[in-house]
């Protein structure tokens, strides 16, 4: 069977912002003097920088650790990462794994660093496909029983980490972000208040636009190899289906479940991370009569556009 693989249109829009960059004018350049007078942040992930960008502008100098095709559970920062995280006042954490497997260490490289939780506030969902349950006194249902394997049961209820995924976290997390940048810079409160305003407008209206992207879809259930839109789903009442089982790969039991799923809700799309296992994906695919798979991109930068994205690709899956 021949796959359609395709990345998502964020992809596309990047390279084009950056060709027209490079023909634009270029900005004054800032003199290192100026460099070393900024407020110097550090951030978990690709996508909190973009937060940070929107509201301090440049106010500050922004590093974030985890990038675009890193894996947020298993990273390990590069020196040159824990080099620049000496000079931080600031460190915005999202509550990620690799956050506690490092942070003592972070915290050591720089002990007057302040670390802020950017996603402080924010009430998380169970991790869609990171045990075995379904609601009692409801039907048991492919999306909500997530197939799970017998050794799920006896495992904690796993919280999903990626936050970032839902309207509503995305304006606390901007609050929080604002909040901590006045608080460490009052002279430039103004400069952050109004900024933060204007990105609470942008994330409303992107959350409007996918709002009436997906009004007129006809199926509401996703299949995705790793579940990292759970937040995403739970905005639009939409239903993910995982394949993988608390991060491993599907079991002939859990498989079966799998293709039973692909009929019921006539799967036509197999979404999967960046990154990810590819062969698994294709694997899957091709048993379940896919042809289609889509790369979806947890760390991508731009939080408005990449939001925008996930529901156009959802838009043409579920029509």
């Amino acid at each position: 069977m021949k796959f359609t693989f395709r990345k998502s249109l964020s992809y596309i829009v990047l390279i084009l912002v950056m060709l027209f960059s490079a023909c634009s004018p270029q900005a004054k350049p800032v003199t290192l003097e100026e460099d070393a007078q900024k407020m110097q942040v550090t951030v978990s992930i690709l996508p909190q920088k973009w937060f940070v960008d929107r509201i301090a502008g440049d106010l500050v100098i922004t590093q974030n650790l985890v990038g675009s095709g890193d894996n947020p559970h298993t990273y390990e920062p590069t020196p040159g990462q824990m080099a620049l995280l000496e000079k931080s006042d600031l460190y915005f954490t999202i509550g990620i794994e690799f956050e506690e497997a490092w942070m003592d260490k972070l915290i050591a490289t720089n002990p007057t660093m302040k670390i802020v939780d950017s996603s402080a506030g924010i009430e998380r969902i169970p991790m869609v496909g990171g045990h075995h349950h379904h609601d009692e006194g409801e039907e048991h249902d492919h999306a909500d029983h997530d197939h799970g394997t017998e050794d799920d049961e006896h495992e904690a209820e796993a919280l999903d980490p990626h936050v970032w995924f839902s309207p509503d976290n995305a304006r606390q997390i901007a609050e929080n972000i604002a909040n901590a940048l006045i608080e460490q810079d009052p002279k430039n409160e103004s400069s952050y208040a109004n900024n933060l305003e204007n990105l609470l407008e942008e994330i409303a209206n992107t959350d409007e636009e996918i709002t009436s992207i997906l009004q007129d879809i006809t199926r509401r259930h996703f299949m995705i190899v790793h579940p990292a839109w759970g937040y995403f789903a739970h905005a639009y009442g939409l239903h993910m289906i995982p394949v993988e089982i608390g991060g491993n790969e599907p079991g002939p039991a859990d498989m079966a479940k799998i293709l039973e799923a692909v009929e019921d809700y006539q799967i036509s799309v197999l979404f999967v991370e960046k990154g990810s296992n590819m062969s698994l994906a294709q694997s899957i695919a091709r048993q379940a009569g896919i042809s289609e798979i889509i790369e979806w991109d947890p760390m991508a930068y731009e939080w408005a556009e990449n939001m925008l994205s996930l529901g156009r690709d959802l838009q043409n899956a579920l029509h």
